[in-house]
């Protein structure tokens, strides 16, 4: 019972954002699972958790406005980091900035997966050059 949401129907879960890539497609793919296992493709870009509708839209404005997607996995984490500042100062104070972003990398390579916070130092790393106004578009 203390699984279950507050209409005793679906229970608590969570979401995974999945981005791979395809054996016949040289483009990275996006999916959402939910926790029933249902699934979703996103193509270029997408957001879950709080605020990911105002996040997405940030991530379309700058994909719109720039000419060239990014094309390595820096250039998609300047993206979205920067669809995630704008959209929280949007949402919040426009003077405080999410003290927590939550990170998921898993490497081929490797085979490892790592998850936890982000260090405040890498946030800090890739805000500095990062211009941000309410309008979600960069300088």
């Amino acid at each position: 019972e203390a699984t279950k949401g507050s209409s005793g129907g679906r229970p608590y879960g969570v979401q995974a954002l999945i981005v791979g890539t395809s054996p016949t497609r040289d483009a990275l793919q996006m999916y959402t699972v939910d926790p029933s296992g249902g699934f979703r493709h996103w193509g270029t870009g997408t957001a879950i958790g709080r605020g990911a509708a105002l996040v997405r839209k940030h991530v379309y404005r700058q994909n719109i406005t720039n000419q060239t997607p990014p094309t390595c996995a820096k250039e998609a984490l300047e993206v979205a980091l920067r669809a995630s500042f704008s959209a929280n100062k949007e949402l919040f104070d426009a003077n405080a900035d999410d003290p927590y972003q939550a990170l998921l990398v898993w490497t081929d390579e490797q085979g490892r997966f790592r998850v936890g916070s982000i260090d405040e130092r890498v946030i800090d790393e890739f805000r500095e050059p990062i211009s941000i106004d309410n309008s979600g578009s960069s300088a």
